[in-house]
């Protein structure tokens, strides 16, 4: 049921919310029947308000989200630092590598002098 912004009343073109019914289709005859019955309908509409007041709170969600956002920068972040340290290793290995080579052909000239 929708409300047209008065509490309590129902839409145009709809009907007015009736009780709800035992499960057998009568009211319930015992009083402990009936108790668990409020209760369990107090329950239900506690959880109801609880889901409504989840969806109204905008500062919660907007939270969640840039949580959301935040880890997934992160990971993102840290596989790109990943692959760099890999690419930096082959860099550093070919820099020794030439280094090395550079050295050998230096002390190659020296002795042929």
């Amino acid at each position: 049921m929708t409300t047209s912004g008065r509490a309590g009343k129902p839409a145009a073109g709809e009907q007015p919310a009736q009780p709800q019914a035992a499960p057998s289709g009568a009211a319930p005859d015992d009083e402990q029947e009936l108790r668990q019955e409020i209760e369990q309908t107090r329950e239900q509409l506690g959880e109801t308000v609880e889901q409504l007041a989840a969806k109204t709170d905008v500062k919660s969600q907007a939270r969640a989200k840039a949580a959301a956002v935040t880890g997934r920068v992160k990971d993102k972040t840290a596989q790109i630092r990943a692959k760099a340290g890999d690419g930096g290793a082959g860099v550093r290995s070919q820099v020794v590598g030439k280094t090395a080579a550079a050295r050998q052909q230096a002390a190659a000239a020296r002795d042929q002098v």
